[in-house]
């Protein structure tokens, strides 16, 4: 009894021992891994909290900016190698632009797919503050380490030079070869192609090309009509109809009472064409008819006409 006892006291202090070296390994190497991968999911976590900050704030000045602002310093406390992560980079770019003279080059030491991914990003938020050189810059020091290009990367490019009024013979360039690569009809390239003509004064080839975009835009919406857009058949007739007349620039539906988020999204994509045909037309000294496409887009809700892009 004595010695079985014995034996089980020194089978359970081995244990003892065992468990015992188990939990030295965990504080050596285990807690101090640990230690290291908190900070940087806590600066991951303010940096995905300025970026929310920033989505919630509806002028630069707002005090959500200088939230924004304190997170990221927060976030840079926390992880210093922060600095290198793509969010981290668009999200101080949306808060405090980075001058070019700072970004291009430190693009060009990324690698090729996160160069991608950040300048595609930095040049759409560029675009959507109307910063149309800064965004083409981004895009041209992105695509000229590419060997070849995509048919969207050309459009892309293309798009973004047309807006920047720069380089417009290589937009017309890379535009043709990205539409001669198309097995479907793309509006949005046929926009591009019509835009990048304006900016070159051949208007006259644009209005076909951009008329080319609206009328595939509008004839796949009305073939497809479907019950979720929870607007009728003669709403969408009369809400897409192309403003040859007077009487076509009317519309009972106004872009405020499209509840569709995809259907609201299609309508604003088709009044960038229109504001587009719109401009080309005033180019043709074709002013009635350019009346009437401006007067589509305002009876429709779209008046602000520069927060199209």
């Amino acid at each position: 009894m004595i010695k079985k006892a014995n034996g089980t006291d020194s089978g359970f202090v081995q244990s003892l021992t065992d468990w015992g070296a188990v939990a030295f390994f965990i504080a050596m190497v285990v807690f101090p891994c640990l230690r290291g991968y908190w900070p940087i999911e806590q600066a991951k976590m303010y940096v995905a909290a300025a970026e929310n900050a920033i989505d919630k704030a509806k002028q630069p000045e707002d005090e959500k900016f200088q939230e924004a602002r304190k997170l990221l310093e927060m976030a840079r406390q926390k992880d210093p190698l922060i600095v290198q992560n793509l969010n981290y980079l668009r999200t101080l770019d949306r808060v405090d632009p980075i001058p070019m003279e700072q970004l291009l080059p430190a693009l060009k030491y990324l690698s090729p797919s996160t160069q991608r991914t950040l300048g595609i990003r930095l040049a759409d938020d560029a675009l959507s503050r109307r910063e149309f050189e800064k965004s083409y810059q981004i895009l041209s020091q992105v695509y000229s380490f590419q060997a070849d290009k995509t048919p969207e990367e050309r459009n892309r490019l293309a798009y973004g030079a047309a807006l920047a009024r720069k380089d417009l013979r290589l937009a017309r360039q890379e535009i043709d070869i990205a539409l001669s690569g198309l097995d479907n009809e793309i509006p949005e390239y046929f926009d591009t192609k019509a835009w990048v003509l304006h900016e070159l004064f051949e208007n006259q080839e644009a209005l076909t090309w951009i008329d080319r975009s609206i009328k595939r835009v509008t004839t796949d919406l009305l073939a497809n009509f479907n019950p979720k857009y929870k607007i009728t058949k003669e709403q969408l007739e009369q809400f897409v109809a192309i403003p040859n007349s007077e009487d076509l620039t009317k519309s009972s539906l106004n872009i405020s009472q499209v509840t569709n988020e995809a259907l609201s999204k299609i309508f604003r994509v088709l009044a960038i064409y229109h504001y587009h045909r719109a401009e080309i037309l005033n180019s043709l000294k074709e002013q009635e008819k350019a009346d009437w496409a401006f007067d589509w887009l305002e009876n429709r809700g779209f008046r602000k006409f520069t927060e199209l892009f």
